[in-house]
């Protein structure tokens, strides 16, 4: 009997290695952190890494000085360590239990420091402090550009975090360029870790607020929650997917909101979908201006969004469009006639430089979504239902759009390759085990 070889490989199930190419390992554990920070869960840390950050210009460089170039600190130029811009707070994660963390601290030497005006004579600028278990365990300073670096060393006190914080004292930021130098973090077991220099290395993760946003009663909910409860647990677990849930409750109002987020094992693919509810007796305040995705993205340089047309029966159905994003700027999308491919497919790949992230809205409905440029470095993703004003009775449930986000490092074909994988595997229906295939509706 002859074989059909196209046939079995159309029917065949794709194996893990045919999946995800070598270079998507890190997107992989970049996809668990995250899921893991949203649902404030421990991540599987193999590897010391910034997972909170917020400074005066630029982003975290690991190994490099905020300009780019070499750390260098009293003429001495050190092959590792972080380079930030003050003022400054960077937390960072470690595997373990810290007991110490050891540095040299100071104002990056670079021409552009020696040049600048808030440098003329050297003042003492810069103020150093480390952080571990909520109590500050190391302070330094100030120093400018002709002291020498500040020895750093504070015991971590089994903490697994250590917060840098970096303070300009003349209220001047300008090329306030800091470096914490040779950074080293050493554990409880003796174990010494440096910062991890990966293509995700200082990545936003939602540490401290969740990836989501919306309005209740007037107010933005990233000010409603702050007194809201929390609670998380992993509610099922195989070899395809975890499932944790997690609920953000309101004493006052009764309404609760509950996240189901999905992290893929051998895909960098995380999602979740949201569920309002009403638990008290009475009716919620408004809730509006929902998003089921509200995050941010970093990176420097060049900000690019592959997206496609959807079909409006023009000569321009699914064309494939590669927009810039320049500072400032924003693209905004949206589905048309209420009918999810209509005018854009809700399928977006933005990159920034050699990695990216793809987000998705799975919405048979009206959805909304932008990419607004904040600043070099930030970019704010966007997407949900559009145009959302309710309140829910006593009882009531809503749900969300279904958001996506798959990451990708290396070239962005890569990216859509992994994607097309990810929904092969684990999104399009099968019978008996065998793909579906067309036709499998007609219309006439």
């Amino acid at each position: 009997m002859q074989t059909n070889h196209r046939e079995n490989r159309r029917e065949r199930f794709p194996e893990f290695e045919d999946l995800v190419p070598a270079g998507m390992k890190e997107a992989c554990w970049f996809a668990g952190a995250w899921a893991a920070a949203m649902s404030r869960r421990a991540p599987d840390m193999d590897r010391a890494r910034i997972v909170e950050w917020r400074q005066g210009w630029g982003m975290p460089r690991i190994d490099r000085s905020i300009a780019g170039g070499p750390l260098t600190l009293g003429g001495r130029v050190y092959e590792r360590g972080l380079g930030t811009h003050a003022d400054s707070v960077i937390r960072i994660r470690a595997p373990g239990p810290i007991r110490t963390i050891r540095a040299f601290a100071g104002l990056d030497d670079n021409p552009a420091t020696r040049a600048s005006a808030a440098n003329r004579g050297a003042p003492k600028r810069l103020l150093f402090s480390v952080e571990a278990g909520g109590r500050e365990v190391w302070r330094g300073g100030p120093v400018g550009l002709n002291d020498q670096p500040l020895a750093v060393e504070g015991a971590g006190g089994g903490s697994e975090d250590v917060v840098l914080k970096v303070a300009e004292t003349s209220g001047r930021i300008e090329y306030a360029h800091a470096d914490w130098a040779g950074l080293e973090i050493t554990l409880d077991d003796g174990s010494v870790w440096r910062l991890d220099g990966g293509p995700f290395a200082a990545q936003w993760l939602p540490v401290c607020s969740p990836p989501f946003s919306f309005r209740i009663g007037g107010k933005d909910s990233g000010e409603a929650m702050r007194n809201w409860s929390f609670s998380s647990q992993r509610a099922s677990e195989d070899e395809n997917a975890a499932r944790d849930v997690c609920a953000w409750s309101d004493p006052h109002s009764g309404v609760e909101i509950e996240a189901e987020i999905l992290t893929h094992r051998g895909f960098p693919a995380v999602e979740w979908v949201l569920r309002f509810r009403n638990t008290g007796e009475c009716s919620s305040p408004i809730l509006e201006d929902v998003q089921a995705l509200d995050a941010s993205w970093l990176g420097i340089g060049d900000v690019i969004l592959r997206r496609s047309r959807g079909s409006t029966c023009r000569i321009s159905d699914f064309e494939y469009l590669v927009s810039p994003i320049g500072v400032g700027e924003k693209v905004a999308m949206a589905a048309g006639g209420g009918r999810s491919s209509n005018e854009w497919l809700p399928f977006f790949n933005l990159q920034t430089g050699d990695t990216g992230v793809i987000a998705a809205v799975g919405w048979s409905g009206q959805w909304a979504a932008s990419f607004s440029r904040e600043g070099e470095s930030l970019v704010r993703l966007k997407a949900g239902q559009e145009l959302t004003r309710f309140a829910l009775h006593a009882g009531e449930v809503v749900r969300t759009p279904r958001i996506l986000l798959l990451f990708w490092n290396g070239d962005p074909q890569d990216g859509h390759n992994v994607l097309r994988r990810f929904l092969l595997a684990r999104h399009v229906p099968r019978l008996d085990g065998k793909i579906l295939r067309a036709p499998l509706t007609v219309a006439h």
